[in-house]
Formats: structure tokens, sequence, C-alpha cells
């Protein structure tokens, strides 16, 4: 399922994906689009958001154990492959984020 929108504001109301007992377990993708400075900025929440304002938001999928894992080694710019600390449950085809080491958000990468 593929969701496009340049904003999504919830007010007052209730934005779910699934529930706890019932998790959603196809692909979902929410995608916003828009451009940072050159479109219009909502009034508390700018703009490319998903925004809830006074409501529940709840988006409940696959349970994923772990949800996050360390590298266990160094992951070197051309790099085809990683180590990593724990056995994971990734399926292929699916998109990994591995997280900057530095305090530099824009050091990490979309795999």
């Amino acid at each position: 399922m593929n969701f496009h929108a340049k904003y999504i504001i919830v007010y007052s109301g209730y934005f779910a994906v699934g529930t706890e007992a019932a998790p959603h377990k196809n692909q979902l993708s929410i995608t916003l689009h828009g451009e940072e400075f050159n479109d219009a900025q909502l009034p508390i929440f700018g703009n490319k958001v998903l925004g809830c304002y006074e409501c529940n938001l709840e988006i409940h999928g696959s349970p994923r154990n772990p949800t996050w894992v360390e590298l266990a080694q160094t992951a070197n710019v051309g790099d085809t492959s990683i180590v990593l600390t724990a056995p994971v449950d990734w399926v292929a085809g699916e998109i990994i984020v591995v997280a900057s080491s530095s305090e530099n958000p824009a050091e990490s990468e979309r795999v």
C-alpha cells in the first residue's frame, strides 16, 4: 500500500494502521512530497509532516526482534555487506538505515 501526500494532519481524531492485537503485516509506504524551503509552512507543524494535534496516532506492524542492532565492525564506503553484533530477522528487499557514528545525521545511509 502506498500513500502519497504533501502533509497529513489529524486534529482531535484517530490515525491508525493495524492494532496491537492485529498488526498490519503488509508493506506500507507513506511518502511526504514537497520542498523544505519552497512549500508553504503549516502553523505549528511546518511542511512535509505527519502531524497529530490532540489525537491518537498508532502504527502497528509485524513485530521485529531486535528493532535495532549495532555494527560489530566499521562499515566502510563501498562495502557490500555489514557485520552485526546480533542476529536479525530482516527479509531481502527491506530498507535498512545505517546511522551516523558522529553527531552529523547527514552521514547516515539508507541501504
